[in-house]
């Protein structure tokens, strides 16, 4: 498939659900910006979590872990993450759940209403993922927006959250390459935080992961910091 679009001008989206072990090392970075990284099918963000996915994520020894989006990260790979439904229902945004979850949204940052701003939004990884919920995210470091990737020439760079949810926010966790590194506990329905960092000597990148206390969730686009 890859091979066949090479050049083209299209996006192309991988699916959360994978038994394949190698997915990682197919992937064109020339065509796809962003994953799924939840849908009817549940999380693949990182095993174990709340929502897992079919059958095979729960039983590693007949298959193995399937794939995940943090995986994807950790190898190097600039991945922006999407929420989807797979619902094939006819009803974008809102679609009726066949499989164990509700259908997931997509939220994306654009400058108006057109196809093209639409694609470049996708491209530059300016979007994030929820579980169905409409939850505002806004997600930038030093003014760049989430799906960005910057230099940090200061001692210092700030990051900056803003989160509007649709009920209380119990936890929000900052995940740094790969690991917890903050969790915060709001208690509010709206939250903000402003984090001073020192650069690491290496490639480094975060995102956030909110967690209401009905259980929706939302997962920024990271933001990639280079030194």
């Amino acid at each position: 498939l890859y091979k066949r679009l090479k050049g083209k001008k299209v996006v192309v989206i991988p699916h959360c659900v994978s038994e394949c072990p190698d997915r990682w090392k197919h992937i064109d970075p020339d065509l796809t910006p962003v994953v799924e990284i939840y849908s009817v099918h549940g999380i693949s963000e990182a095993y174990p979590n709340s929502r897992p996915l079919h059958e095979y994520a729960r039983d590693y020894n007949t298959y193995g872990a399937p794939t995940c989006y943090l995986e994807a990260l950790k190898k190097g790979l600039r991945l922006g993450c999407i929420g989807g439904s797979d619902g094939h229902d006819g009803f974008p945004g809102f679609s009726y759940s066949w499989g164990p979850y509700r259908g997931g949204l997509m939220a994306v940052f654009m400058k108006d209403l057109t196809r093209e701003s639409l694609w470049q939004a996708l491209w530059n990884r300016r979007c994030y993922a929820t579980t169905g919920e409409r939850i505002i995210v806004i997600f930038e470091a030093d003014g760049h927006m989430m799906g960005g990737e910057f230099e940090v020439k200061e001692e210092k760079f700030t990051l900056n959250l803003r989160v509007y949810g649709t009920e209380i926010l119990k936890k929000i966790e900052l995940i740094k390459n790969g690991e917890i590194y903050r969790i915060f506990y709001p208690g509010s329905i709206e939250a903000e935080i402003e984090l001073k960092e020192k650069p690491d000597k290496k490639r480094t990148f975060y995102y956030f992961r909110i967690t209401q206390a009905d259980g929706e969730m939302a997962w920024t686009s990271p933001i990639w910091i280079v030194c």
